[in-house]
């Protein structure tokens, strides 16, 4: 095909593309799975590509047109870099001229082309020694050409002295931690990345991905149990419809690949989503729905990045010390000593914390514990929250010796102590919608915690030392962290949050056996 009639393609196809990326954006609803419209958009893009690549004169080169990374997953958001891999069998056997009018004609497009040009040989030398080229050969699908060189590629790319299963997982993980660093260790703060905080679609992505390497398997074909269960399979793909559907209406509204959903996104796509200002603004009704999915995802994916840890790269059991007739300690990790553990007395469900707190060798709880522990959350109820045993345990918790702030990050993490303080959970994922708050509420709370059990450590001796010279001769420590967890639960609501938590804060200590003159300085302090 001449220059001229390449043009004239060029400019209908982009006519066609740009028709059904506006019909799917017209068809996009905020409630409704989001899968149909990026599918519907690659098979567009597959479409555009492969007669372009016959306009080219390239289906006779003996070369193979394959979509790479998301393009690859078949998942493509309106302003989604669309990633290629042109494969040659012999460096010689495409013509030059042929290549570039094809990668000329991709651009005229408009779309955001990613674009290589390699042999399988190159493929490999490349992905031995660069883990984010691995990565993306895992997830590849033949547009055009010779079905036999694509299976070279993919015997290439699945060859196990490639990247050994352990290697690809360790690497995931470092890259991975390093990510969460760029974006403050947090999926909380208040403008987060839809797609790279932590909790975000990335994470589910290296779930995905560190099945793949291992099993072979896809997350959506691969049998539930060892690995993940239906539950957390159910809450991983509940979380990226979530948050696909956030990116994608953060695209459309933008007309960009926009993925940091910033305080002016957030108005509008609360709009989007239907929600009203009420006892709680559209906005933060809408990012607490957001944290809550971004808390999900977070939770989920460390628990399965443990287990698999744990279960497929150390299989080699490990000496066991009991610490009681139900708990045992494996190297630095907690563990349950029988599968019952929680059900046949619920108080471990708090007991577990208060154990750890008071052994500075305990660093973790075993993944296998975790999911018995998350499993059982369900029966804290009423009756558990009026059980003195348990309102006793609760004390021995904020009481702790060792690491306190974790272990209430614990609980909170595995669904514990919003169950035990209903209160509580009303600020889990609450945001305010403001620039002088940070993070979300629940997680400012938490950081006022650590921040007063360092004081008392003398960690801010230097920066701040009247404080910490007040902190050290606290009569009671555990008055101040009641009054930490309590400061600010009231938010939220509507109304004063220190008269609504200070209401909060007196129930509570006349549940746990505080007496009136500490009672009295909690509900002063809130």
């Amino acid at each position: 095909m001449n220059a001229n009639a390449l043009s004239t393609l060029v400019s209908a196809v982009r006519s066609e593309l740009s028709d059904v990326t506006q019909q799917a954006a017209n068809e996009f609803d905020s409630l409704r799975p989001i899968r149909p419209l990026l599918e519907r958009r690659c098979v567009s893009v597959d479409d555009a590509l492969f007669r372009l690549w016959e306009a080219s004169g390239l289906s006779k080169s003996g070369a193979a047109l394959i979509a790479v990374g998301g393009y690859g997953r078949g998942e493509l958001f309106p302003s989604s870099d669309v990633d290629i891999l042109i494969l040659l069998d012999d460096p010689s056997g495409a013509e030059d001229t042929q290549l570039s009018a094809f990668i000329g004609a991709l651009w005229d497009l408009g779309l955001k082309i990613g674009h290589s040009v390699r042999t399988v040989y190159e493929c490999r030398e490349l992905a031995t020694t660069d883990i984010t080229v691995m990565t993306t050969l895992l997830e590849t699908r033949l547009l055009t050409g010779p079905d036999t060189l694509y299976r070279q590629l993919l015997s290439a790319v699945n060859d196990d002295r490639l990247w050994t299963s352990g290697a690809f997982f360790q690497a995931k993980v470092d890259e991975q931690i390093e990510r969460h660093k760029k974006f403050g260790l947090t999926g909380y703060s208040l403008e987060p990345n839809v797609k790279s905080s932590p909790g975000g679609l990335r994470d589910i992505q290296v779930i995905g991905w560190i099945a793949k390497r291992h099993f072979g398997a896809t997350l959506d074909i691969l049998p539930v149990g060892e690995f993940l269960t239906e539950q957390e399979l159910a809450l991983l793909n509940e979380g990226q419809d979530y948050l696909s559907r956030v990116r994608f209406a953060l695209h459309r509204l933008t007309g960009r690949e926009e993925d940091r959903l910033l305080f002016e996104h957030q108005q509008a796509l609360a709009l989007e989503w239907g929600l009203e200002d009420g006892g709680k603004l559209a906005v933060e009704q809408f990012m607490q729905a957001y944290f809550r999915n971004v808390q999900a995802v977070s939770h989920v994916s460390a628990l399965l990045i443990d287990i698999y840890e744990k279960t497929l790269l150390h299989p080699a059991p490990q000496k066991a010390t009991p610490i009681d007739d139900d708990f045992e300690l494996l190297g630095d990790r907690i563990s349950a000593r029988h599968e019952k553990v929680f059900v046949n007395n619920p108080s471990n469900l708090l007991r577990i914390f208060a154990v750890i707190g008071r052994d500075r060798h305990i660093k973790r709880i075993d993944p296998e514990t975790t999911r018995q522990l998350r499993a059982a959350a369900v029966l804290i109820d009423s009756s558990f929250r009026l059980d003195p045993v348990n309102r006793k345990l609760f004390c021995d918790v904020l009481a702790s010796p060792y690491s306190m702030t974790k272990q209430l990050r614990r609980m909170l993490r595995h669904g514990i102590l919003g169950r035990y303080l209903p209160e509580f959970e009303k600020i889990v994922g609450q945001m305010q919608f403001d620039m002088f708050h940070t993070y979300t509420v629940d997680a400012h709370t938490m950081k006022v915690i650590a921040n007063g059990r360092r004081f008392l450590r003398a960690d801010f001796t230097d920066r701040f030392p009247v404080t910490t010279r007040i902190a050290q001769r606290l009569r009671k420590p555990l008055l101040l962290f009641v009054a930490a967890l309590y400061h600010d639960i009231g938010k939220g609501r509507g109304g004063d949050h220190s008269e609504l938590g200070a209401i909060d804060a007196r129930t509570f200590c006349e549940q746990h056996f505080f007496d009136e003159p500490d009672t009295e300085l909690i509900v002063w302090l809130v």
